[in-house]
């Protein structure tokens, strides 16, 4: 009987040395787990990071597209008052043009009609 006692000890004995090492192991993983989940949760901010980077990129180059389109908005506007100016001169010369001749049109039928 002391042999069944012997061998149910050693067999209680090899089972809480593995019960002792599953715990340990348990640790080593869980330990192992929490690093891998460190790194991943870094790296997912790291990748946010950039996502903002880049979308801070795109509305930057649209703000510069449009930025670009009305400086050449205001080119064109300047080209049109130019345009505009020299147009309402030559009207203003027309206008002065045809009252002088119809002044001196006046001034010619008086003439005649003073014969």
């Amino acid at each position: 009987m002391n042999n069944r006692y012997r061998i149910g000890a050693g067999l209680i004995a090899v089972a809480f040395c593995m019960n002792a090492a599953a715990g340990v192991f348990d640790e080593d993983a869980r330990r192992e787990v929490k690093e891998l989940r460190g790194q991943i949760d870094q790296r997912l901010r790291d990748i946010d990071g950039r996502m903002q980077k880049l979308d801070d990129s795109v509305r930057n180059l649209g703000i510069i597209q449009l930025l670009s389109q009305i400086e050449q908005l205001n080119v064109e506007i300047a080209k049109l008052r130019g345009q505009n100016e020299v147009l309402a001169n030559q009207s203003e010369q027309l206008s002065k043009r045809q009252r002088d001749f119809y002044l001196d049109i006046d001034t010619r039928l008086r003439k005649l009609e003073g014969k």
